[in-house]
């Protein structure tokens, strides 16, 4: 109701009886509500009342992008970038309704994102991910494979730096989570391209980045969130066939045990509770992921089938789902050669 009243006196009144703060402010709920021609009337409003005005660049800019119109929204968002204004960035990484609506255009967007001078490492990092996940919905194995090879040096880096594994920024600023959403982006490219030395690699890297995190130390809400894709990291042992690396499943299933317990201890409050509300339940994932990796290994046919099929699920984090069938003849080969 009240954003209702403010659109409408914004709206009745050309703008005239919104303050200058207002304008981004109602903009940023009509986006929020999906209202995006309301979104579009803010913006022109605040347009016509105050050209030139940074919130008003930062508005059309990210409008821009929704459209499609990449050179314009690119033309806006350079000197935004100069004068450290990163909400059109934010707005294009973290929200997907922001993005252009066509495929193909929200590739090239975030491939130029990507390449811009001023924009910070973590957003250059993200971009990579997002980029990553449409490659994978798109099953472009060409882009896929490109993408192995720029993430490839964005882990060894971050892995490299020790205040990563004690990092206290919260979510999106959190280094150690977006070390892991790297790794974790990474094996989902390394499956769909059918890279074994690819997905060897990353799963070595996160069973010794997972020994290295300080939990005590860390974020507690960043690292609850990032816990379920640290543990779908460490599980992807299960694709790594014994002929490799003969104890691949045991050290796999121990460290899922350690981290499980330490985010029990480090990550929640004294209730039991998340200090904060999460989308995803992170523990019930890991408790699940644990499961399904003991039926792996029964002897039963059907006990085994059944965990295939529940491990292959949990670890596809992407939106294609196909990817599930790729996950499940991996696991399946593995089996075969384990038993």
């Amino acid at each position: 109701m009240r954003y209702e009243a403010r659109f409408w006196v914004c709206r009745l009144s050309s703008g005239w009886l919104c303050p200058r703060s207002g304008f981004y402010r109602l903009f940023e709920a009509s986006l929020k509500l999906h209202f995006y021609r309301r979104a579009a009337v803010v913006a022109h409003l605040a347009a016509c009342r105050r050209p030139g005005d940074a919130d008003v660049q930062s508005m059309q800019c990210t409008l821009a992008f929704r459209a499609g119109q990449l050179d314009q929204a690119f033309s806006l968002l350079v000197p935004r970038l100069q004068d450290g204004d990163y909400r059109a960035v934010e707005r294009l990484l973290f929200r997907t309704g922001s993005r252009p609506q066509d495929a193909q255009d929200r590739l090239l967007a975030l491939e130029g994102l990507s390449t811009l001078h001023d924009l910070l490492p973590s957003h250059r990092c993200y971009s990579l991910i997002a980029q990553s996940y449409l490659v994978i919905k798109l099953s472009d194995t060409a882009k896929a494979s490109s993408l192995l090879l720029s993430i490839h040096p964005l882990v060894n880096q971050l892995a490299a730096d020790d205040a990563v594994y004690g990092c206290t920024a919260s979510n999106r600023r959190n280094q150690a989570k977006l070390l892991i959403s790297l790794c974790t982006c990474f094996y989902h490219l390394a499956v769909l391209v059918g890279n074994d030395q690819a997905l060897a690699w990353v799963w070595s890297e996160v069973m010794e980045v997972a020994s290295k995190l300080r939990y005590p130390q860390l974020n507690a809400d960043a690292c609850l969130r990032m816990s379920s894709n640290l543990s779908r990291c460490l599980a992807i042992g299960a694709l790594i066939p014994a002929s490799n690396v003969p104890d691949a499943m045991e050290r796999t299933q121990t460290e899922l045990r350690v981290v499980e317990e330490a985010v029990r201890r480090d990550c929640l409050s004294q209730s039991g509770d998340s200090f904060s509300k999460t989308q995803e339940n992170h523990l019930g994932l890991m408790v699940n992921l644990q499961e399904s990796l003991q039926q792996l290994r029964s002897t039963d046919v059907v006990t085994r089938d059944m965990g295939i099929r529940r491990t292959s699920q949990l670890l596809n984090h992407s939106s294609f789902k196909e990817l599930n069938a790729l996950l499940a003849k991996r696991l399946q080969q593995c089996h075969a050669s384990m038993n």
